[in-house]
C-alpha cells in the first residue's frame, strides 16, 4: 500500500508539472471564438459563396440573411430571399458550398422533387456524400 502512495504522489507531481507547462502556451479553440467573430466571417465567406454560385448557376438573389439557427443550415423562399446560418462556418468549405448550392437550387424548384435533386447534382455531383457528412457533423456543432 505504501508503494502505491509513493507512485500516486509521483504521478501527481508529474501531472502538476505538465499542467504548469501547458498553462504557459497560448491556445484558442476555434469553436470558442465569440459568435460575433463567426458572424462577421460568415458575412464575408457565405455571401462570397452565394455570389459565385448564383452567377455560375445564372440565378438571382433578392435578399440574403444571416441567422443563428441550430437546426436549419439555410432556407430559400419563393421571392428569392436566402437565409444561411452563421454556424455553417464551423463546417468544411465544401459543405458550405453544398448548402449554398442546395438553397440556390430552390430558386428553380421550390421543393425536394427529383428535378430539384437533379439540379443540385448538376452543380455538386457528390452532394449525397456531402449531405451525409453535414448531417453527421451537424449534431456536434452548437
Amino acid at each position: 500500500m505504501f508503494r502505491h502512495r509513493r507512485w500516486l504522489a509521483k504521478r501527481a507531481e508529474e501531472l502538476e508539472a505538465r499542467r504548469e507547462k501547458e498553462a504557459n502556451k497560448i491556445s484558442i479553440d476555434w469553436c470558442e471564438l465569440p459568435d460575433t467573430w463567426w458572424r462577421k466571417a460568415a458575412r464575408v465567406d457565405l455571401w462570397n459563396r452565394l455570389d459565385i454560385w448564383a452567377d455560375e448557376m445564372s440565378l438571382t438573389i433578392r435578399k440574403r440573411r444571416l441567422t443563428g439557427a441550430r437546426t436549419r443550415w439555410g432556407s430559400c423562399n419563393s421571392m428569392g430571399d436566402i437565409s444561411l446560418s452563421w454556424r455553417l462556418m464551423l463546417t468544411a468549405p465544401e459543405l458550405r458550398d453544398y448548402v449554398v448550392i442546395h438553397e440556390l437550387a430552390h430558386r428553380r424548384h421550390m421543393n425536394h422533387s427529383p428535378r430539384f435533386w437533379a439540379e443540385v447534382a448538376r452543380w455538386c455531383p457528390d452532394y449525397k456524400e456531402r449531405r451525409t457528412r453535414l448531417r453527421t457533423s451537424g449534431g456536434e456543432i452548437g
